[in-house]
């Protein structure tokens, strides 16, 4: 953008010099953990998981936007920037690439060495290189109304598990979550809104319920790993709004809409019970196929008011959903041709609480 002669913050010089300090503390960090910490990734390709590089990558892009952009012309900038950065984020789990952890600590350090970056490069500079000031110091107008957008991002509780039949359950340890909100409002309490969200999580699977009893009379299983599942959700509904202390509103709301489970599958590594004990990895034992479903969805948040036109909003959301999820599931484990039986649906309630912050852009 600075190259398309959109003035910023700082200086070519002062935001270089920035961005160096930014970049280099972000490598550092990044590349010491990794090649001493040596924690494998989900796929197991390799042992450099903690912490995601491209995460720390993103979200220091992110955060460089936000300071030079965010805080001085528009919080929409922050808020671009920090949705490519979360995307960047969650494509790297939903490819099996990084555990939640690896992203979460990746993020920190992206924001982080920006932030010490820029606190370095104003040590050295002070005043000079100053293009343009930030907007900190504007405050939101009394009786306004909180119209907004903004983008978040939490940690998803499942409660519920999905039952494959009567010996397969799948259960979730827990989802990232990330959402896309506007809402427009009338007056200062009430108004209506709509949000998108992703969420995805990695899947254990207990087969405990074959009581010691392969399903197969062949092969023994040794390893069995679930790719992790994805819900896309659409809702919309009326969202209201209190103005509390100084710079503080209190929030609620009530949604309805479309849920989008999209299907995953389950893979088994077999061993034959007896001499030549010839391995077979990787068989897709079950295969889930996607359903759209129904889901509701309420929650609280607390928004502080940084300025007139930037927020951050904590929030706890709830979420019910029936889902109906179609599977099939292999009828002659570790045989070259497989045949899987006639498609089953998996009928069951889903609870999940998210926990999250977001940044928020207010438009009174």
């Amino acid at each position: 953008m600075k190259l398309g002669g959109v003035e910023s913050r700082s200086s070519w010089g002062r935001m270089l010099a920035s961005d160096a300090f930014a970049m280099t503390l972000m490598g550092i960090t990044v590349n010491s953990m990794k090649y001493s910490i040596h924690r494998t990734r989900p796929d197991g390709s390799a042992n450099n998981s903690f912490p995601s590089g491209h995460t720390a990558t993103a979200f220091m892009a992110a955060t460089i936007m936000h300071k030079e952009y965010g805080l001085t012309r528009s919080p929409l900038y922050s808020i671009g920037g920090y949705t490519v950065a979360t995307a960047t984020a969650f494509s790297r789990q939903l490819n099996n690439r990084h555990w939640l952890s690896d992203v979460l600590a990746g993020a920190g350090i992206g924001i982080l060495s920006t932030e010490l970056g820029y606190f370095l490069g104003d040590l050295i500079f002070k005043d000079k290189g100053l293009n343009l000031p930030d907007k900190i110091r504007e405050t939101a107008p009394k009786g306004g109304r909180p119209s907004f957008l903004e983008f978040g991002v939490g940690y998803s509780i499942v409660n519920g598990s999905i039952e494959i039949g009567k010996n397969i359950r799948l259960s979730s340890p827990g989802a990232t979550h990330i959402s896309a909100k506007g809402g427009y409002f009338f007056n200062p309490y009430i108004g209506v809104g709509a949000e998108i969200t992703a969420i995805t999580s990695p899947m254990a699977f207990d087969m405990s319920l074959f009581t010691g009893n392969s399903p197969s009379e062949k092969y023994n299983i040794t390893q069995v790993h679930a790719d992790p599942t994805s819900i896309f959700t659409f809702t919309a509904g009326p969202y209201f709004s209190l103005p509390a202390a100084g710079k503080l509103l209190l929030g609620t709301k009530f949604q309805a809409g479309y849920s989008q489970l999209i299907g995953n599958d389950v893979e088994m590594d077999l061993q034959e019970r007896k001499a030549p004990y010839t391995k077979k990895d990787n068989v897709i034992f079950m295969k889930g196929r996607s359903s759209s479903n129904v889901i509701m969805r309420t929650g609280i948040s607390a928004t502080g008011i940084i300025n007139r036109n930037l927020g951050i909003r904590m929030y706890v959301d709830y979420d019910y959903t029936f889902l109906n999820a179609p599977y099939q599931i292999l009828m002659n484990p570790g045989e070259e041709k497989p045949v899987y039986d006639d498609l089953h649906y998996s009928k069951h309630k889903m609870h999940y609480f998210t926990i999250g912050a977001a940044v928020t852009a207010l438009f009174w």
